[in-house]
């Protein structure tokens, strides 16, 4: 099983798994919002926005989070002040809870500041330019790396013989980001993913290390996928 480092423009969201009932993970409207700062206050503010990768467990809870980009760097701590504390209804497979990911937007506007789902992707993005704010996505593309970062360190997912002579197997697809260190962060997998294929790959790119990815000589944020072949012949 030989995986291949693939870099990502967006971070796409899982499909539903055939057969399956899928509930998506939904932000709790009664948790506390951040504020807007002062120093906004005092000027003509008219609107921005902070998006945010969440993952969140089947408990409800944020267990890890990421910025994706923001229109003013000063509406970032505020929301990041109270997002521990955020509450999620989480996802369901079949009615049971499960780990999941969302992405998310806090829009701040002089009417008030509003919490959405979305799928933060380019459109998005070049949405907020030709709106004429100044959104800064913090995720870099492919094209705009020194170079693509190397793996330094992490073993290849467990795959037991047992699985193999059940007939378990079948390729893996695990969507992550690498941050500016060349830590893997908020590893997911599709939700049409064969459960024990999927916990071995995503526990073993849970350890993983990377060169921390560079753009114009500077650490930077970047989403990646990677593919395992389980029971793949030799």
């Amino acid at each position: 099983m030989k995986p291949t480092l693939c870099l990502l423009a967006v971070l796409t969201l899982a499909a539903a798994q055939a057969g399956a009932a899928i509930e998506s993970v939904k932000f709790d409207p009664d948790s506390k919002l951040p504020r807007l700062p002062a120093s906004l206050e005092m000027q003509a503010f008219t609107g921005g926005h902070v998006a945010l990768a969440i993952d969140v467990s089947a408990e409800g809870t944020p267990t890890d989070w990421l910025v994706l980009g923001c229109t003013h760097e000063e509406l970032v701590t505020p929301c990041l002040e109270v997002l521990p504390k955020w509450r999620f209804s989480p996802a369901r497979l079949d009615g049971t809870p499960v780990p999941a990911q969302i992405e998310i937007t806090v829009n701040f506007s002089v009417d008030g500041i509003v919490v959405s789902s979305n799928t933060l992707d380019e459109m998005f993005i070049r949405t907020l330019h030709h709106d004429g704010e100044r959104f800064t996505s913090r995720t870099h593309p492919a094209g705009e790396l020194d170079r693509v970062p190397s793996r330094i360190n992490g073993p290849a997912p467990k795959y037991a013989a047992e699985a193999l002579r059940q007939g378990v197997r079948g390729k893996v697809q695990v969507r992550f980001y690498i941050d500016e260190t060349g830590a893997v962060r908020m590893p997911a997998v599709e939700a049409d993913s064969q459960p024990y294929l999927a916990r071995q790959a995503i526990e073993a790119l849970r350890s993983w290390k990377f060169e921390p990815p560079v753009s114009k000589g500077r650490p930077v944020l970047i989403t990646a996928v990677e593919e395992f072949d389980f029971g793949k012949a030799e």
